[in-house]
Formats: structure tokens, sequence, C-alpha cells
């Protein structure tokens, strides 16, 4: 905010003007919130001591990457275990909403679990600070920050 008498420049929100004392009479519009930053997803598989963490700024694909169709999902559970304890290639998303992050069901052939529960196939479900997700026989531990 410039100040009418001197031309100094004063903090935003100032009612004097920190160079000559002079009242600021014109006074600038409140600064907007500033948007929430992403969540950053913290993942942990105890199956194979495995640690994968991501901000959370669009749908991050859980699954096993599939060659033939040249799908690579962004978190790839092949390594974990994931075709013996039946993690689908498509198994699951988390995703960033409005309200925050969700987590969904493709439709996996062997379900998901969060916290114990199982879910609807594409369904979206609010996902906890902290979590335990099960993809098949495959268990996550999911925590946002």
């Amino acid at each position: 905010m410039r100040c009418e008498e001197c031309g100094a420049t004063n903090p935003h929100g100032a009612l004097f003007c920190h160079e000559c004392g002079s009242f600021l009479t014109t006074v600038a519009a409140p600064r907007p919130p500033a948007a929430p930053a992403a969540p950053q997803v913290h993942i942990y598989i105890p199956h194979s001591g495995r640690r994968f963490t991501q901000a959370l700024t669009e749908t991050l694909w859980l699954g096993r990457a599939d060659p033939e169709s040249g799908f690579r999902p962004d978190l790839d559970l092949t390594p974990d275990g994931g075709v013996d304890l039946g993690v689908s290639r498509q198994h699951a998303t988390l995703e960033p909403t409005p309200t925050g992050p969700v987590v969904v069901d493709q439709g996996s052939a062997n379900g998901a679990w969060l916290d114990g529960l199982r879910l609807e196939a594409q369904r979206p479900y609010p996902l906890p600070a902290k979590a335990e997700l099960r993809l098949g026989d495959l268990r996550l531990h999911v925590s946002l920050v």
C-alpha cells in the first residue's frame, strides 16, 4: 500500500505510514486465503518394508503393471508380492477432492478394505489421516500429512 503523502510503500493492512506517520486512507481489500497445499500421502507396505511418498495433486493409481496393455500404476505393487496376494492391475485409486482425499476400489477382483470395512466398487470413501488399506491380501499403512 502506497502512502498518498510521501509515496512510501507500507505493509498490507497498515493504518499509518511507517515513513511519515500519515494516516493511510485507502485500505486495501483483504487478501484471499491461500489455497491449501496438496496433502502428502505416505504409504508403508509391511510385507516388503517398502515406503512410498507422493503429493496427492491428482489421481494416484494403486495396482500392478500390465506389460501387455502398457498400464503402469503410480504405485506398482508387483515387487511387494502383489500377484500372490491378489492385487489387481487397476485395483484402487487415491483421489484429491474439495472435501479431502478419498479412496476408490476400481472394481478389483479380490476387493479392497479401509480399516476393516470392505469397499463397494466405484464408490469414494473418505481417507482418514491414518488408515490401513488392504488390497486383496496386501496391507498398506497410509498416512496423510
